[in-house]
């Protein structure tokens, strides 16, 4: 599915209007515990992810984004992330599990709290509690503002006192994987399938209709799909823009050459082919489009 068609989130944009605090709805934070860790965990056991949490490239873990507030000036507030990440090393000796991490943003005492069962290496009592894990500098960081989003990259992190007893081999203070945030916040843009389209002078059918409530929305179709009537199968061009802008509207339409569409004239042929439609994280659509054409009868 064209799902996985990348939005760009806009951090070249500024937010001009007054500042409000909006309502997170998508997006991802991202954390990799740290890095040495990782790899040490790697050579001795295994890690185990779970609950929508996935690996990078680089090796840290996004975490979705289930909810939160944000300022829409200065980018402070929190967000509410799901997923866990299992860390199982000597028969069970290091059992570590940090899920569903929340970010704080603040001032001053922003930290990442999480849910957090240890068995730390080396003994001490098991935990099962949510929990500060990491100090957060958000003085170091200028969070980046697009029209529906707003990203803080790389946010220095340090283990926190409460972090020290769930890892068991750090001390306060030890410096720890930055923390990532991209918070959407844009409205689903609003998508309508054409059921029957029939095939216009030209050639050509609007398909389905893209509203953009809050954008620009980036759109992402085929370029081209092929027309099933019977046993037999037409080429055909998707004209789509790549981009609507905000508040704007735009028709995804399907189009053949006219020597197909003397060959449609007065027959019913289906189209198919998977549409995406995204306002920025948690502001997308991804449907298939499925439509029957009508072809113009001849003269």
């Amino acid at each position: 599915m064209l799902a996985a068609a990348s939005v760009a989130l806009g951090g070249a944009f500024a937010v001009t209007a007054s500042a409000e605090t909006v309502e997170v709805k998508g997006g991802w934070a991202v954390w990799g515990v740290k890095e040495s860790f990782r790899t040490y965990i790697g050579g001795a056991g295994e890690i185990t992810l779970s609950g929508g949490a996935t690996e990078n490239e680089d090796g840290t873990y996004r975490f979705p984004i289930a909810s939160g507030t944000l300022d829409t000036e200065t980018g402070l507030g929190e967000v509410q992330a799901t997923g866990s990440v299992n860390f199982f090393a000597h028969g069970g000796a290091l059992n570590i599990t940090v899920a569903n991490p929340r970010v704080v943003l603040a001032p001053t005492g922003a930290k990442l709290y999480a849910d957090a069962q240890s068995v730390p290496m080396g003994g001490g009592d098991p935990i099962d509690d949510n929990r500060d894990l990491v100090n957060l500098d958000v003085e170091a960081v200028d969070p980046e503002f697009g029209p529906t989003t707003i990203e803080w990259s790389s946010i220095p992190a340090t283990l926190a006192e409460n972090g020290v007893p769930v890892f068991g081999r750090y001390p306060a203070e030890t410096t720890m994987d930055p923390v990532s945030v991209v918070a959407g916040f844009g409205e689903t843009p609003g998508l309508k399938v054409v059921g029957q389209a029939r095939l216009g002078k030209r050639a050509k059918a609007a398909v389905a209709k893209v509203r953009c409530k809050t954008g620009p929305c980036e759109v992402a179709a085929p370029k081209r799909t092929k027309i099933r009537v019977g046993k037999r199968q037409f080429k055909a061009k998707v004209k789509a823009p790549d981009r609507v802008g905000d508040g704007k509207r735009a028709q995804i339409v399907v189009q053949v050459t006219k020597r197909v569409a003397k060959k449609l004239a007065g027959r019913k042929g289906t189209v198919k082919f998977d549409l995406w439609v995204g306002a920025g994280p948690g502001a997308e659509v991804d449907t298939t489009v499925k439509t029957t054409l009508v072809g113009a009868r001849a003269r």
